[in-house]
């Protein structure tokens, strides 16, 4: 009898252990938050053209994302907003009142979230004749919250 209420004991140990560690791996999957980063790109003297590419690390899975872009308009003149290798089809917001800002939008195919990480965004720049290329020049993406979404809706960021 004694055996038989250890090995009961011990088996319902093992049952809590398994539900509770499955139940914390499962949370920790649903609040992972993306990681945006900007390639650092360099312009020589005399170049016109200068590519960023924006990527994302640690995807918890997407299906939709607004980026504002930002960068100094008097040292760089945004001509282009490309697809990449992993997000394709993305949209250009009219902000062309705002110099120096851009709204992108990219918006999934709603039946199942990207996860792989990788290169999002391609932005070509020309090189403005009077800029100093001395330096840094910052190209800044941010978002906002729920600017993020996967697919059922929920936010990611």
């Amino acid at each position: 009898m004694k055996k038989r209420i250890t090995a009961i004991a011990i088996t319902a140990i093992l049952l809590c252990i398994v539900i509770f560690s499955q139940t914390a791996v499962f949370a920790a999957e649903s609040t992972a938050t993306p990681n945006i980063r900007v390639q650092t790109a360099e312009a020589a003297r005399g170049d016109r053209e200068v590519t960023v590419n924006i990527s994302v690390f640690n995807n918890p899975g997407i299906d939709g994302m607004k980026l504002l872009i930002e960068y100094p308009s008097d040292k760089l003149e945004l001509t282009s907003v490309e697809n990449a290798d992993l997000l394709k089809g993305w949209q250009e917001q009219d902000t062309s009142a705002l110099k120096g800002q851009v709204t992108a939008v990219w918006t999934g195919d709603s039946t199942d979230d990207v996860t792989k990480n990788g290169k999002i965004l391609t932005l070509v720049f020309n090189v403005v004749d009077v800029a100093e290329l001395t330096g840094l020049i910052d190209v800044k993406v941010s978002y906002n919250k729920g600017d993020i979404v996967n697919v059922s809706g929920s936010e990611v960021d």
